[in-house]
């Protein structure tokens, strides 16, 4: 396994890491709460789990796809996340989150201190060439392990990235706040695993991440003219976290029948999705694709073969335009000639793993 540098404008190496956040979905239970002890402490139970089904990368070994069973009573999808070309990461929360009613002196009392009471938090690893599980981290074990931290509930975001030329997997936590000093505030803090030999550390959240303007592909390739050329799919298509990658995710089920393209690329994906359909599983499929694909490759990828890209309806309104004008689109050009340039969220460096 081997890690790609990057220089930065100076010229200068830097190590290069970069991170993947995985999508939490919540499953709420029981939550009517009254003014009384009992009904609080109850809480609300939450939880995110990540069915993983399968994954392929293309011949060239640049780009792949993964499939996931989604849970059946979900009310929002939780994504599995990535360490390009190397794992794909699931996750399998439990936990209930609690007030507090008590004070320094373990006296009752109504109050606004909460503490995340976790049940379960198993992290699986899968090659993502293989499809073969490489391990099964518990980072409930290493939370109970360490009483100054604790898990942040919903916002547990679950990440990838690299360290010091070392793949992580990285959690939010905050410090406990049972064990904060007077006038002392929490911090957000991010849990690093090691996952070649599942030491740790943690250490304060730092944001890492710069301003930058320009016309990202989730700003072409979206509303409208997705409507008009995706019928009845719930298409997302972005800019990735990753150098040089696409991100696209979809109902399994909304890909084209036929498509010369997607299926060369793929090979073996119509007869994964021919198998799953048979099972009536509800399914979700995203793809790391190569930036190199012009707006109009990635968008044919998922349109069935003979459909012209139509449109029909799509109009840079007068707020996003360069000049405080309508423009109506007959073409991807138009797109980068009359759109104003938005303000994006970006890190400074990224990595892919070699295998």
């Amino acid at each position: 396994m081997s890690l790609k540098k990057l220089k930065n404008k100076r010229g200068d190496f830097v190590v290069i890491k970069y991170s993947c956040i995985i999508l939490i979905s919540y499953i709420l239970c029981s939550c009517s709460y009254k003014n009384n002890k009992s009904e609080y402490e109850t809480g609300m139970e939450w939880g995110a789990k990540v069915n993983y089904y399968i994954s392929e990368v293309n011949q060239d070994d640049d780009e792949f796809y993964t499939i996931q069973v989604l849970n059946k009573d979900d009310d929002f999808d939780t994504l599995a996340t990535f360490l390009p070309n190397k794992y794909v990461i699931c996750i399998d929360i439990l936990g209930n989150k609690k007030l507090i009613y008590e004070d320094n002196y373990k006296v009752s009392f109504r109050g606004e201190v909460y503490k995340n009471d976790v049940k379960k938090f198993l992290v699986k690893i899968y090659d993502i060439g293989t499809n073969r599980e490489i391990k099964e981290v518990n980072v409930k074990k290493i939370i109970d392990e360490n009483e100054d931290i604790q898990v942040q509930g919903f916002l547990s975001i679950v990440e990838a990235e690299i360290y010091n030329e070392v793949p992580y997997l990285t959690v939010r936590i905050e410090r406990n706040p049972n064990t904060l000093k007077n006038d002392e505030k929490n911090k957000d803090m991010v849990l690093y695993i090691n996952l070649e030999d599942d030491s740790y550390f943690y250490r304060d959240f730092v944001n890492k991440y710069n301003k930058v303007v320009c016309i990202e592909r989730e700003d072409v390739l979206r509303g409208c003219l997705l409507a008009q050329n995706i019928s009845r799919a719930w298409l997302r298509i972005y800019s990735s976290v990753y150098e040089g990658k696409i991100a696209v995710y979809l109902n399994l089920y909304k890909l084209p029948q036929d498509n010369k393209v997607l299926y060369t690329k793929f090979p073996k994906l119509k007869g994964y999705v021919e198998e799953l359909a048979k099972t009536k599983k509800r399914a979700e499929i995203e793809f790391m694709l190569s930036d190199k694909m012009t707006d109009e490759e990635v968008l044919r990828l998922f349109i069935q073969d003979g459909k012209d890209i139509s449109f029909d309806g799509v109009i840079i309104n007068a707020k996003d335009s360069v000049d405080g004008l309508p423009h109506k689109v007959n073409n991807f050009d138009d797109f980068y000639k009359y759109m104003e340039p938005k303000e994006h969220l970006r890190l400074d460096s990224r990595m892919i793993i070699d295998n």
